[in-house]
């Protein structure tokens, strides 16, 4: 099959060929991102798949217009150092964990990780063990109620939310992570220390999307393109997660959890039972420890998006 090049800033792979309606939007392609063709669809389109380091990924229908055939010899080659070996350098980063002072009920001390000595943690040792736990986590964040994600008249906090959220459940989402000196350092195996605005930065919610698009699958998380299978992701117990990045570069991105549903709290679904929306968790302008009424990331807000699911 053909290999093509987007040739757009940005370009929207869609479950249908048809640009009428944003429900249909399966993700966003940047510019350079390779796609093979499938076949020709309606006029003006095409149905493709997404080339990820040489490896099938997801399929859609995009214009074709937006699209530039690429001579094979043109297809960039794998590295010669792997990606997996530039990874098992750079080490999950936080600041200091275990501080008693890291609380949900004060407004300092966002930078570091939750530290207060009864906060629970996912239980993995079966399925509605997991699932249960997420749900005990959620309710013990109490995101509406807790000072440390209350929004203010400059400030909301959807990545303080995500990141204790993650945390509690034993999967990596950064905080705050290395800055380009202290990767460089990293990689030609240099200890650095943890030195806030230094070597490490804290991360809002348009810079976790990049984080996770160039970093999550050494941490661990699998990009996915399917709202049913991310939401039967997290009904196994899964941590899940919606990331996207806002537009307007000077404007809040925004990220939240997808959560499993239980006999009180569930996805609103479709006729036929497919995900429809999922069940989400969230800080943001407006704290909700549940909602399941908005596709938030396909609104022109947000120039990308992903789907994201750690075990």
């Amino acid at each position: 099959m053909a290999t093509y090049k987007v040739t757009a800033n940005s370009l929207r792979l869609r479950s249908t060929p048809n640009s009428e309606t944003h429900r249909n939007i399966i993700a966003v392609l940047s510019n350079g991102q390779l796609v093979e063709k499938i076949a020709d669809s309606v006029p003006d389109w095409w149905e493709v798949r997404i080339l990820q380091s040489g490896a099938a990924a997801a399929t859609g229908f995009v214009a074709h217009r937006f699209l530039q055939a690429v001579q094979s010899a043109a297809v960039p080659s794998p590295p010669l150092v792997s990606n997996a070996f530039l990874a098992s350098l750079v080490k999950p980063v936080h600041m200091t964990e275990n501080r008693t002072s890291v609380v949900r009920n004060v407004i300092t001390g966002r930078a570091y990780p939750l530290g207060e000595p009864n906060r629970p943690f996912r239980d993995r040792s079966t399925v509605p063990a997991a699932s249960a736990s997420i749900h005990n986590i959620v309710n013990w964040i109490n995101v509406e109620q807790s000072d440390r994600y209350a929004p203010n008249s400059t400030s909301t906090y959807c990545n303080i939310y995500a990141h204790d959220y993650c945390y509690l459940n034993g999967a990596y989402l950064p905080r705050v992570w290395w800055s380009s000196r202290a990767l460089i350092d990293l990689s030609n195996r240099i200890q650095v220390p943890v030195q806030y605005g230094q070597t490490v930065n804290e991360l809002n919610a348009n810079s976790l999307l990049r984080w996770f698009l160039e970093w999550g699958d050494d941490f661990g998380w699998k990009r996915v393109f399917d709202l049913n299978e991310l939401q039967t992701e997290a009904n196994r117990g899964k941590v899940c997660i919606i990331s996207a990045r806002n537009a307007n570069e000077n404007r809040s991105g925004h990220i939240c959890a997808v959560v499993p549903e239980n006999n009180l709290q569930k996805a609103t679904r479709n006729a036929d039972g497919s995900v429809k929306i999922p069940l989400q968790s969230q800080a943001g302008r407006v704290n909700k420890k549940y909602f399941n009424n908005s596709l938030w990331w396909l609104t022109p807000t947000f120039a990308d998006f992903g789907y994201f699911v750690h075990e």
